[in-house]
């Protein structure tokens, strides 16, 4: 499900295309992340407004696919986490530290549904800058962006460490 739905995430993503330019004159094309990470306002601003109206419903229906591909990857994380928890003890260069890593698995656990609602969050403030942008919207999607990509991140190290360090050798 994972793949299928980032394998659709990439076709659509074919359609972001910017204002049109001379080296570009179908549009340039951008990435998501572009629309992601709202650093400045006022530069997000000139974005939207130069946003070309054909671009708008593949970014719209881009976000609308992400819900599905959410719908994988968070339990995917979450799971891998606990299956972690549950089946594995000692062993590795993590041996003498099953307290630790404990902690950290559920913490893993934890921060993967709470990425999935930023994830959530985001869409859902990303879908309203482009009906309406307001200077606090596109701060909140930079935090909720920033909040959700280091949960994501946080639970790939953690899945990442305890998996190549041999703790479940």
């Amino acid at each position: 499900g994972a793949i299928f739905s980032a394998i659709m995430l990439r076709i659509l993503s074919r359609g972001f295309l910017g204002p049109v330019t001379a080296q570009h004159p179908e549009g340039k094309p951008f990435s998501i992340f572009a629309y992601q990470f709202p650093f400045s306002h006022q530069g997000f601003k000139k974005f939207l407004e130069q946003l070309p109206y054909k671009a708008l419903k593949p970014v719209q229906w881009s976000l609308k696919a992400d819900y599905l591909f959410m719908a994988f990857v968070y339990p995917f994380l979450a799971c891998s986490a606990w299956y972690l928890l549950r089946n594995c003890r000692t062993g590795g260069f993590l041996a003498g530290h099953e307290t630790t890593v404990a902690l950290l698995l559920r913490w893993g656990i934890r921060l993967s549904f709470t990425a999935w609602l930023l994830d959530v969050a985001e869409n859902l403030l990303l879908l309203s800058c482009l009906r309406r942008l307001s200077f606090l919207k596109s701060r909140a999607v930079l935090l909720v962006s920033l909040l959700k990509w280091g949960c994501v991140l946080f639970v790939v190290g953690i899945l990442g460490v305890v998996i190549l360090t041999g703790y479940c050798a």
